[in-house]
């Protein structure tokens, strides 16, 4: 079964789940919904979360402004986000960041993010 619901504000009780995946969305919805997703994130699971966001950072910026140079219509994340940013956001909603994993450095901005709710 399959539910659409807003990723901010769903139907669904408190720690309904013991894992939410949320991937390909962060990066893409500016800061105010990302904080929200997070808080709700936090709200619905129990134990797990996994979240991809993409990076924002100095080697990022660089690589979209050579790769736009080569590629006239290259669309870079709308809304990258640094890790710090996102570490704090998801220790302030009660997790704790198990682990990172940049997906293939420099070339993708992709970061999977491991968190698990603090005890």
């Amino acid at each position: 079964e399959f539910v659409c619901a807003d990723i901010t504000n769903t139907n669904f009780q408190d720690q309904s789940f013991d894992c939410v995946i949320t991937l390909g969305f962060l990066h893409r919805v500016p800061w105010d919904i990302k904080t929200a997703t997070i808080k709700e994130i936090s709200r619905l699971t129990n134990q797990v979360a996994i979240i991809s966001f993409s990076k924002d950072n100095f080697l990022q910026r660089l690589k979209n402004i050579i790769v736009t140079y080569f590629r006239k219509n290259h669309i870079p994340a709308p809304c990258a986000a640094s890790i710090n940013d996102i570490r704090f956001e998801c220790e302030s909603n009660g997790f704790n960041v198990v682990s990172f994993h940049n997906i293939i450095p420099f070339f993708s901005a992709q970061t999977i993010m491991i968190l698990e709710k603090s005890q």
